[in-house]
């Protein structure tokens, strides 16, 4: 689908333009890792699916760790009120 003025237009691609943008969208992932593995203050290792960029201040670089070791903590408040009859 594409968006166009008068809403969504689906359109159908074959498996050569499908293999095409899969490659394409390869290689700029790729290209954008070495970009960011060759800063100065950026130590990657074993990359996944989900790592995210953490600062280590004791190596004063940037390191990727999973997602979930960094937004685990869930934050929920309750609010409680009592009335005392006189």
């Amino acid at each position: 689908m594409k968006f166009t003025e008068t809403g969504l237009e689906h359109f159908r691609l074959n498996a050569q333009a499908w293999s095409g943008i899969m490659a394409a969208t390869a290689q700029e992932l790729e290209d954008n890792i070495l970009k960011l593995s060759s800063m100065l203050d950026v130590s990657l290792t074993s990359l996944t699916d989900g790592d995210v960029l953490r600062w280590n201040a004791s190596s004063q670089k940037f390191e990727n760790v999973p997602y979930y070791d960094v937004f685990t903590s869930t934050t929920t408040s309750t609010t409680t009120t009592t009335t005392t009859a006189p």
